[in-house]
Protein backbone atom coordinates (compact mmCIF):
# COMPACT_ATOMS: atom_id res chain seq x y z
CA UNK A 1 0.00 0.00 0.00
CA UNK A 2 1.37 3.62 -0.78
CA UNK A 3 1.43 5.42 2.03
CA UNK A 4 2.45 9.62 2.29
CA UNK A 5 2.94 11.14 5.53
CA UNK A 6 1.39 14.50 6.40
CA UNK A 7 2.94 15.84 9.62
CA UNK A 8 3.38 12.56 11.13
CA UNK A 9 0.42 11.18 9.84
CA UNK A 10 0.49 7.95 7.69
CA UNK A 11 -2.72 8.63 4.82
CA UNK A 12 -3.70 5.31 4.74
CA UNK A 13 -3.90 4.40 8.19
CA UNK A 14 -7.05 2.68 9.07
CA UNK A 15 -9.38 4.64 11.10
CA UNK A 16 -10.45 3.57 14.26
CA UNK A 17 -13.97 3.27 15.91
CA UNK A 18 -14.87 4.56 19.57
CA UNK A 19 -14.15 1.52 20.90
CA UNK A 20 -11.28 0.70 19.51
CA UNK A 21 -9.77 3.51 20.64
CA UNK A 22 -10.98 3.07 23.82
CA UNK A 23 -9.25 0.23 23.85
CA UNK A 24 -5.90 1.89 23.12
CA UNK A 25 -6.71 4.89 25.90
CA UNK A 26 -7.49 1.67 28.45
CA UNK A 27 -10.82 3.67 29.20
CA UNK A 28 -14.39 3.42 27.98
CA UNK A 29 -16.47 4.32 25.25
CA UNK A 30 -18.16 6.30 27.14
CA UNK A 31 -15.14 7.97 28.15
CA UNK A 32 -13.57 8.80 25.47
CA UNK A 33 -17.41 10.68 24.04
CA UNK A 34 -16.72 12.77 26.80
CA UNK A 35 -13.19 13.59 25.75
CA UNK A 36 -14.28 14.22 22.13
CA UNK A 37 -16.57 16.25 23.67
CA UNK A 38 -14.65 18.78 25.57
CA UNK A 39 -11.75 18.40 22.33
CA UNK A 40 -9.72 16.30 25.23
CA UNK A 41 -8.21 13.83 22.72
CA UNK A 42 -7.47 14.23 18.56
CA UNK A 43 -10.14 12.60 16.35
CA UNK A 44 -10.91 12.80 12.40
CA UNK A 45 -14.86 14.17 11.79
CA UNK A 46 -15.82 12.10 8.40
CA UNK A 47 -19.74 13.74 8.19
CA UNK A 48 -21.14 12.32 11.21
CA UNK A 49 -18.48 10.02 12.05
CA UNK A 50 -15.98 10.34 14.35
CA UNK A 51 -12.46 8.56 14.09
CA UNK A 52 -9.06 8.49 15.35
CA UNK A 53 -6.07 7.71 14.14
CA UNK A 54 -3.76 5.16 16.31
CA UNK A 55 -0.37 7.48 15.59
CA UNK A 56 -2.27 10.69 17.13
CA UNK A 57 -3.68 8.40 20.09
CA UNK A 58 -0.25 7.36 20.60
CA UNK A 59 1.27 10.63 20.57
CA UNK A 60 -1.16 11.75 22.67
CA UNK A 61 -0.14 9.06 25.28
CA UNK A 62 3.51 9.95 24.90
CA UNK A 63 2.77 13.66 25.32
CA UNK A 64 1.05 13.05 29.04
CA UNK A 65 3.82 10.73 30.35
CA UNK A 66 4.78 11.64 33.86
CA UNK A 67 8.33 10.72 34.18
CA UNK A 68 9.63 10.02 37.87
CA UNK A 69 11.08 12.11 40.10
CA UNK A 70 14.62 11.96 41.46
Amino acid sequence: MNQKNIEGIAIGERLLRYSEAAEILNISPFTLRHHVSKRKVPYVKIGNATRFIRSQLEQFILERSVSPKE
